[in-house]
């Protein structure tokens, strides 16, 4: 599993628009919910599943768990067994979308991020988890300036923690994100819903 980490330093500024955030990994097993709401700020946060209920389950329970509560959770499956709500976790803000079978996991982000009515769009793979902090951490950094929001991902294996897929300053660059991924995936990005309709994932990425 990997862990995305969202960083509480300070943002740093490019003409990209992209936030890159770090800071070191804090755990905690404590459930404390906060509308978001109350900060007039709603967060969609859709996760893309395919045949992976165990590692789905432990992805949706990474969001619940979150100190700021999301707006709403988008389940889109594209595995070949449908999903129903109560087969993974009974919660009003759960919503779940079953799409052509092994259609694809940019097709399935892009029918989470059309559909999503929140003011950001946070993504989520199933076999990744976020920290306790990662939707509050945004909150508090976030510059309506921008249109996307990324940060290091952490991996986790064995009990083990490595670094893995962590972008730096220097490599977010308009240069380098023609040529190659600095480190932007799936489970590291939050976009402006108004932006995400304009530039949707690309549906040749299976």
């Amino acid at each position: 599993k990997n862990l995305v980490n969202l960083s509480e330093e300070m943002p740093w500024k490019n003409q990209l628009k992209l936030l890159v955030l770090k800071k070191k990994i804090w755990l905690s097993n404590h459930y404390w919910f906060k509308d978001l709401r109350k900060n007039k700020i709603k967060i969609s946060v859709v996760i893309s599943t395919c045949d992976r209920t165990k590692q789905l389950r432990s992805a949706i329970k990474s969001v619940l768990r979150q100190s700021i509560r999301p707006f709403e959770i988008l389940i889109i499956n594209n595995g070949k067994l449908s999903i129903k709500k109560k087969d993974i976790q009974k919660n009003i803000i759960i919503k779940v979308k079953n799409i052509t079978p092994y259609i694809g996991i940019a097709t399935a982000r892009n029918v989470g991020g059309i559909n999503a009515k929140g003011d950001y769009v946070a993504f989520l793979d199933d076999d990744d988890f976020w920290p306790k902090n990662y939707l509050k951490n945004f909150i508090n950094e976030i510059d309506k300036t921008y249109d996307c929001f990324i940060c290091k991902i952490v991996g986790f294996n064995n009990n083990i923690f490595f670094k893995w897929k962590t972008p730096t300053i220097s490599k977010i660059k308009i240069q380098n994100l023609f040529i190659k991924n600095p480190g932007i995936n799936g489970s590291n990005l939050i976009v402006k819903k108004k932006v995400f309709k304009d530039c949707l994932f690309d549906k040749k990425l299976k």
